[in-house]
């Protein structure tokens, strides 16, 4: 909380809380090392973060996959099933190139209706096994579990709450930082206060572009403080009169 982060716990899947969230634009993205996060719904996921010397993060995004590589959430979780998951142990023998060539060969918009109709049985048989493994009934738990988790819904109290925003505490991260790493105060400004400074100044920038589409006029405000007085952006708060006009308050 010390960085103004709020905290949300999940219910169940946390890859399946945060693929919500970032579908629902109520994050940039999600931090994760589950590639079952594309299969909850996320858009964009981060990975292999190094934050040393020349560091740099990768990104993942699914308009990119969907049209590079033709693939959708429906066909994502048709692969799952084919080649295995946490929740499903797949076809035995079957690699990603033919698994990518049959769910294909059905369409985004059939593949999965064709998996919970008719199971994996036919696969096999198309793969030359021997016996003509019947329905499994567990498809349409697996495709249930990727497309229907147990989350807080996005417009619940729950998560409005925990998604609210939480102002910088400089004093507390101060201390925080002091007992763990042994950090004087200023080495703690000199990592975390151009962070801050981004991430205000981006939160503010989607504000007002958020303010114009409403034909309001959010007004930058006056009384923002330079970061050596621990003074942010994040703690001023803005507010739309009964006239329609827009102010800001510390």
């Amino acid at each position: 909380m010390a960085l103004g982060v709020s905290c949300l716990n999940g219910i169940e899947e946390a890859e399946a809380h945060c693929a919500l969230l970032n579908s629902e634009s109520l994050c940039d993205g999600c931090f994760s090392s589950d590639s079952d996060i594309f299969l909850f719904g996320a858009r964009t996921v981060y990975r292999e973060i190094y934050l040393g010397d020349g560091g740099y993060v990768v990104c993942y995004e699914m308009a990119e996959i969907e049209n590079k590589l033709g693939l959708g959430r429906d066909s994502l979780i048709a692969l799952s099933l084919l080649l295995g998951s946490d929740y499903h142990q797949g076809v035995h023998g079957l690699g990603p190139e033919l698994a990518c060539q049959i769910v294909k060969s059905i369409g985004e918009k059939d593949v999965l209706k064709k998996f919970a109709s008719e199971g994996l049985g036919w696969v096999k048989k198309r793969k030359g096994a021997k016996n003509n493994i019947g329905k499994d009934d567990t498809i349409l738990q697996v495709i249930d579990a990727y497309l229907k988790p147990k989350c807080h819904s996005a417009d619940s109290d729950f998560v409005l709450k925990a998604h609210s925003q939480y102002p910088f505490q400089r004093t507390k991260l101060h201390h925080i930082c002091a007992v763990y790493f042994e950090w004087p105060s200023e080495r703690t400004d000199g990592y975390i206060l151009p962070c801050i400074v981004e991430r205000d100044l981006r939160r503010f920038a989607n504000l007002r572009s958020t303010s114009s589409e409403l034909g309001l006029n959010l007004p930058l405000h006056e009384g923002l403080e330079s970061p050596a007085d621990g003074r942010r952006s994040s703690e001023s708060s803005y507010r739309i009169g009964d006239n329609g006009t827009s102010g800001g308050t510390n």
